[in-house]
């Protein structure tokens, strides 16, 4: 997931120990799109949008990657 604001940053790092456990190992301050820039992909395509959803989970990144 992205990061949103400085309060959706905050509370991100607050809860990631909790979210981690009950999330089944979700990272809510892993920087996804960084791992996937510097994975090799041939081709890769990704869009940072805002689900509507709680604004602890409203970062996302979409996209697809081509080996």
């Amino acid at each position: 997931m992205e990061h949103g604001g400085k309060m959706s940053y905050f509370f991100q790092h607050v809860l990631q120990p909790v979210w981690y456990y009950c999330g089944d190992g979700c990272d809510v301050v892993r920087e996804t799109w960084k791992y996937l820039e510097s994975a090799g992909f041939s081709d890769l395509k990704l869009r940072h949008v805002e689900a509507p959803l709680v604004f602890i989970i409203k970062p996302h990144i979409m996209g697809f990657a081509v080996k």
